[in-house]
C-alpha cells in the first residue's frame, strides 16, 4: 500500500511538473524557433549529486528564467528543462535542435516521452569532433521520430567552472540547411577578405619596410584563427581530435591579437621610441601579460587551473586584456589629440570596438548580458571591424606613401633635368661666346699680324726669300684656318646666317671627304617664318651627335638626312646602312650619345624614335608654337 502510494505521489509530482514545464510549440509557419524567446526551467547543482530522476520527481527544485540568461562563471552544474510540442499532423523527423554556442565543455541531452527515456546524448567541446552526432561546427541533434505530441527535454551542462549560456534553436530541417549554407558563405567571405587583406599587407612590407606591416599581418592571422576557433571551425577543420587545444585556442589567439596590436600601435603612430614613457609601460604590460598567459591561462604551464579557480583566472585574463586595450586606446588618443595625427584617430576608433568587445565579454563572465547571441559573437564582430578597416587603411597609407615617394622622385628628376639643361645651355652659351671670340677677335689679330708681315716685306727687299718669313706667313694661314675650324665645331657662325640646312650640308661634305661615306640630304623650306635659335642650336648638336656616332661605330657606307620644316612641326630623319646596335642595352648606359640626344629632344618638347637592326633610323619630331616661331616681318 505504501509502495503504491509512493508511485502515485511520484507520478502526481511528475504530472504537475509536466503540466507546468515551459512548452515550445512547433509550427510549420516558423522555420526557426529560438528558445531564448521562451521561458525555460533551470537548476544549479552545487554539489554535483543531483540526478535526472531527482529533477523529474521534484519540480520545486527548478526556477524559471528568461532564455537569454547567462550564468556566471562557477563550478556548478546547470540543468535546463523545457517541453517541445508539435501539432498532431506534424512529424518530429522534420526538425532538429541546435546549440548556438560552439564551446560547451560537456553536456548531456535527455529526451523523454510519457513512456520514459527516448534518447540520451553525451557531447561537448571536450570530446573529439569525429564522435559528434552531426559533424558540424556547432552541436546539432535530431529530434526522435515519435507519435507523441510532447517531448520532455532535459539538459545537463558542465562548463568546468566557466560561464554558461544556452542559445538553443529548433530548426525545420530544410530551413536549417539553407540557413547553414548562408552562414558558411558569410563566414567564408569574411575570412577570404581577411586573407586577401593579410596578403596585401604582407606584400606592402617588402615595398615600405615598416615593421608595423608585419605586426598587422600577425594580428590578422591570429584574428582569422580566433574567428575560426570561436565559430567552431577550428575543431572542425584544423584540430578535430585535439579537444585540449580547442579549449585554449580562443584566449591564446585573442592574446596574440592584443599583444601585437599594441606593438602595431606604438610603431604606427610613431611612439615606439625605447626611451618614451608609453614604450616602457607597454613593454612592462606585454611582459606581465605574456607570463600570465604562459603560466596560468590559457597555456597553464604551472598546472594551477581547475574548475574552482578557472573563473577567476579567465576574469583576470580578460581584465589584463582590457588593460592592454585601454593602453592601445590611450596611445592612439594621445597621438590624435597631442600630435594631430590622422593615424592615431583611425587606430583609436577601430581599436575602441575591441575594447568594448572585451568589456562585454568580461560582463558576460559575471552573468550580465542583454543578448547571448551578441555576446557569443562579439569576437567575430570585432575582428570583422578591425581587420578589413586597419588593413584597408594600411593599403591606403601605403598608396599615399608610394605616391608621395614617386612625386618626390619625379620632382628630383625634374630638378636634375632642369639643372642639367641649365648646365648644357651654359656650355652652349659659352661655346657661342668662345666661337665668336675666336672668329672675331683671334681672327682679326691674325689678319693684322699677316698685314704687318706684308708691310715688313716692303721695307726689306730680300725678306720674301727668307724661309722664316715664308713659314710665318704659312703658319698665319694655317692658324686662321684652325681657329675657323674650332669655331665651327663649337658653333658654326654660318648657322645663324645661312640656316641649319646649310650647316647640315657642310657636315655631310666633311664626312664624304674625310670618311669616304656617301651622303644624301633632303630638305623643304617653303614657309615664311624662321625658328627660335634655341631649337636650331639643339637640333644642330643632335644631328652632329648622331653623325659622329655613325662614323665611329656604325661601319656605314651611306647616310641619309631629311630635314622638313612645316608651320607646326619640324621633322628630322637620320638613317644609315650600318651594323646597327642593341637599343635596349645602349639606353641603359650613362653618359652616351643616345642619352644626350634624348635629353636635348625633351628640352625642346620633341619626341625621338630610334629603330636599329640592319642599319639605324632616328626620327625626331619637334612641335612648333607661337613661342617657337619668329615671324620674318
Amino acid at each position: 500500500m505504501g509502495r503504491a502510494l509512493l508511485v502515485f505521489v511520484f507520478y502526481f509530482l511528475f504530472g504537475a511538473l509536466h503540466a507546468n514545464t515551459p512548452t515550445i510549440e512547433l509550427s510549420s509557419e516558423k522555420k526557426r524557433i529560438n528558445c531564448e524567446d521562451h521561458l525555460i526551467y533551470f537548476y544549479k547543482d552545487q554539489d554535483h549529486n543531483i540526478t535526472i530522476d531527482d529533477l523529474r520527481s521534484d519540480p520545486t527544485l527548478f526556477q524559471l528564467t528568461e532564455g537569454d540568461r547567462i550564468f556566471e562563471s562557477s563550478p556548478e552544474i546547470v540543468w535546463l528543462a523545457f517541453d517541445i510540442k508539435k501539432k498532431s499532423t506534424d512529424s518530429y523527423r522534420n526538425y532538429l535542435i541546435q546549440f548556438g554556442n560552439a564551446h560547451i565543455g560537456h553536456y548531456e541531452l535527455f529526451m523523454f516521452n510519457k513512456n520514459g527515456l527516448i534518447s540520451k546524448k553525451i557531447q561537448g567541446d571536450n570530446y573529439v569532433y569525429d564522435k559528434r552526432e552531426v559533424r558540424y561546427n556547432n552541436f546539432i541533434h535530431n529530434l526522435p521520430d515519435i507519435e507523441e505530441d510532447i517531448i520532455n527535454i532535459f539538459i545537463r551542462i558542465d562548463q568546468g567552472g566557466q560561464e554558461v549560456d544556452f542559445p538553443i534553436s529548433i530548426y525545420e530541417r530544410n530551413h536549417f540547411v539553407q540557413h547553414s549554407l548562408r552562414v558558411k558563405i558569410f563566414h567564408g567571405l569574411f575570412v577570404g577578405l581577411f586573407l586577401i587583406t593579410t596578403i596585401v599587407t604582407f606584400s606592402l612590407f617588402f615595398v615600405n619596410k615598416y615593421k608595423y606591416f608585419i605586426h598587422e599581418v600577425v594580428v590578422s592571422l591570429a584574428s582569422i584563427m580566433y574567428i575560426l576557433s570561436e565559430e567552431g571551425y577550428g575543431m572542425m577543420l584544423f584540430w578535430p581530435n585535439s579537444p585540449y587545444f580547442n579549449g585554449l585556442s580562443r584566449p591564446l589567439f585573442i592574446g596574440i591579437v592584443v599583444v601585437f596590436s599594441l606593438l602595431f600601435t606604438l610603431d604606427f603612430v610613431e611612439l615606439g621610441n625605447k626611451k618614451s614613457l608609453f614604450n616602457k609601460i607597454s613593454v612592462g604590460a606585454i611582459s606581465f601579460y605574456t607570463c600570465f598567459m604562459l603560466f596560468f591561462h590559457p597555456m597553464n604551464i604551472l598546472r594551477f587551473r581547475d574548475a574552482n579557480n578557472i573563473g577567476y583566472l579567465i576574469t583576470f585574463f580578460l581584465f589584463l586584456t582590457l588593460i592592454l586595450c585601454v593602453l592601445i586606446a590611450l596611445i592612439s588618443l594621445w597621438s590624435w589629440v597631442k600630435e594631430k595625427s590622422t593615424d592615431g584617430m583611425v587606430v583609436f576608433f577601430i581599436f575602441f570596438a575591441t575594447l568594448i568587445s572585451v568589456f562585454v565579454r568580461l560582463l558576460a563572465l559575471q552573468g550580465y548580458a542583454w543578448s547571448s547571441d551578441f555576446v557569443q559573437h562579439t569576437g567575430f564582430i570585432t575582428r570583422a571591424i578591425h581587420v578589413p578597416l586597419i588593413g584597408g587603411y594600411l593599403i591606403y597609407t601605403a598608396i599615399v606613401i608610394y605616391k608621395r615617394d614617386q612625386d618626390e622622385k619625379i620632382a628630383l628628376l625634374e630638378e636634375r633635368g632642369r639643372s642639367t639643361q641649365a648646365f648644357i645651355e651654359r656650355i652652349d652659351a659659352e661655346r657661342q661666346r668662345i666661337s665668336m671670340a675666336l672668329h672675331d677677335s683671334a681672327g682679326s689679330i691674325i689678319t693684322g699680324l699677316r698685314a704687318n708681315l706684308q708691310m715688313v716685306k716692303g721695307d726689306y727687299q730680300n725678306i720674301s726669300e727668307d724661309n722664316h718669313y715664308k713659314e710665318s706667313i704659312n703658319l698665319s694661314y694655317r692658324l686662321q684656318e684652325e681657329i675657323r675650324n674650332i669655331s665651327n665645331d663649337l658653333l658654326p657662325n654660318s648657322i645663324l646666317k645661312l640656316g641649319l640646312p646649310s650647316e647640315i650640308k657642310r657636315l655631310l661634305r666633311d664626312i664624304e671627304k674625310t670618311y669616304k661615306i656617301k651622303t644624301s640630304f633632303e630638305d623643304s623650306e617653303n614657309t615664311d617664318f624662321s625658328i627660335d635659335n634655341k631649337i636650331i642650336f639643339h637640333l644642330y648638336y643632335i644631328i652632329r651627335e648622331a653623325l659622329d656616332n655613325i662614323v665611329k661605330y656604325a661601319e656605314a657606307s651611306e647616310i641619309l638626312v631629311q630635314y622638313f620644316k612645316y608651320e607646326d612641326e619640324i621633322q628630322l630623319l637620320i638613317e644609315d646602312n650600318g651594323t646597327g646596335f642593341d637599343f635596349e642595352k645602349e639606353k641603359l648606359k650613362s653618359g652616351n650619345g643616345l642619352r644626350n640626344m634624348a635629353l636635348r629632344v625633351s628640352w625642346i618638347n620633341g619626341s625621338i624614335d630610334i629603330y636599329s637592326e640592319e642599319g639605324t633610323s632616328i626620327t625626331i619630331n619637334i612641335p612648333l608654337n607661337k613661342k617657337n616661331k619668329v615671324n620674318k616681318e
